[in-house]
C-alpha cells in the first residue's frame, strides 16, 4: 500500500510520517520509505545517520538512469529522452514488485532494521534558478509508477509540504494520502485548499485528515469544523514528540499513550483501504493525455498502449 503524508509546512507531517514508519517497524514489518521533501529529514527522523543518507543517490538527478530501466523494450518508446514523467507503462516496459532487488535500483536505497530508504535529494548547484523541485520529484513520480506493491506492503513518502504534489499530478500515485493538519487557519486552510484543487481533477482520490499537537476538545471541535470531517487520527502535544524534534535520541518504546493510540488508529485506518489498479492505470493515462494535449507536437499519446492491462500484467506474475 502507498501511504503519502502532506500538510502546511511546520505542521509536523515529517514527525507523523517517521513515527508511522517506526509503529510498523516495531511490529516488525518492513517498510519502504521514501524522502521526496525539498527539506530531507525523514531518513535521520526514523534512525539513519546523515552519512548514511547521504551515501545512497538521489532519485531526482538520475532520472535518466531510472527513465532507461523502467522504459524496457516498450516499443512505443523510442528513446529516453521520449519517456516523460508521466508515461504510463505498456508492453515491454520494467516495473518491480516491492521486495526486488533489481541490479540498477538497489543502489538507490539503504537499509537499517527493516526499513529500506530512497530519497528524491536537493536541487544540485547546476539547477539552481533554471528548474523548480518538481523537476526532483518526477523522479520518485516515475519509480512509484513502475512500482508494484501489495496491501499487505508498506510504502511511506513524505512528500513536499503544501499543495506542490498537485501540480504534477502526483498525487495519484498513492492508494491514500493523510494531510497532517494543526488546529490553526493556515493549516486547517491547505488541507481545504489540497482537496478542493484534487476533486477538480474529477479523479476520484482517498484524502483524509489527521490532527496533530491537539490539546482539547475545543481545538478538536474547530478542526472538524473547519474541514468538515472528522480526523481518522488525533495526535496530541506530546513530550516524546516534542524531545524526538530537537534531536534527542528517545527509544520509541518509551512512547506516550495518546500517541500510541492515533499511531494504531492510523494503522486501522490504512488497512481498510484496497488496491485497484485499473484505477490508478486509468488515472495514469488522464494525466499522460492532459500533458500530451498541451504539446502536440510530441505526440505523447502514441505511448499508451491499448493492448495493454496493468491488472492483468500483474496478476499474471508481471510476465
Amino acid at each position: 500500500m502507498k501511504i503519502a503524508f502532506v500538510g502546511k509546512g511546520g505542521s509536523g507531517k515529517t514527525t507523523i510520517a517517521s513515527l508511522y514508519i517506526k509503529h510498523l517497524q516495531a511490529q516488525q514489518k518492513p517498510v519502504l520509505a521514501i524522502d521526496s521533501d525539498i527539506n530531507q529529514h525523514l531518513g535521520e527522523s526514523i534512525g539513519f545517520t546523515k552519512d548514511e543518507v547521504n551515501s545512497i543517490p538521489p532519485l531526482g538527478v538520475q532520472i535518466d538512469l531510472l527513465t532507461q530501466v523502467f522504459k524496457g523494450k516498450n516499443p512505443r518508446l523510442q528513446s529516453v529522452r521520449s519517456f516523460k514523467r508521466t508515461t504510463p507503462p505498456g508492453s515491454g516496459s520494467v516495473l518491480v514488485s516491492y521486495h526486488e532487488q533489481h541490479e540498477v535500483l538497489k543502489s538507490f536505497e539503504i537499509e537499517k532494521n527493516g526499513i529500506r530508504l530512497l530519497r528524491v535529494g536537493l536541487p544540485q548547484d547546476e539547477s539552481l534558478g533554471e528548474q523548480c523541485y518538481h523537476a526532483n520529484m518526477s523522479g520518485a513520480e516515475i519509480y512509484l509508477n513502475h512500482l508494484v506493491d501489495s496491501e499487505d506492503q508498506n510504502v511511506v513518502v513524505d512528500l513536499t509540504a503544501g499543495i506542490d504534489t498537485l501540480a504534477s499530478g502526483m498525487f495519484i500515485s498513492y492508494d491514500v494520502i493523510y494531510i497532517v493538519v494543526e488546529p490553526t487557519a493556515k493549516s486547517l486552510g491547505v488541507f481545504n485548499d489540497y482537496t478542493r484543487i484534487a476533486k477538480s481533477t474529477g479523479i476520484e482520490t482517498a484524502i483524509f485528515a489527521i490532527a496533530n499537537q491537539v490539546t482539547s476538545e475545543e481545538e478538536l471541535e474547530y478542526i472538524e469544523k473547519t474541514i468538515g470531517q472528522k480526523p481518522i487520527a488525533v495526535f496530541p502535544l506530546s513530550s516524546y514528540i516534542r524531545k524526538t524534534e530537537r534531536g534527542e535520541q528517545v527509544p520509541f518504546s518509551e512512547i506516550d499513550t495518546g500517541t500510541k493510540e492515533a499511531l494504531f488508529a492510523l494503522n486501522k485506518h490504512v488497512q481498510t483501504h484496497t488496491k485497484n489498479w485499473d484505477r490508478f492505470y486509468k488515472n495514469l493515462i488522464y494525466f499522460h493525455m492532459k500533458k500530451a494535449n498541451k504539446e502536440p507536437h510530441l505526440k505523447l499519446e502514441e505511448q499508451i498502449d491499448p493492448e495493454f492491462s496493468l491488472s492483468e500484467y500483474i496478476k499474471n506474475g508481471m510476465r
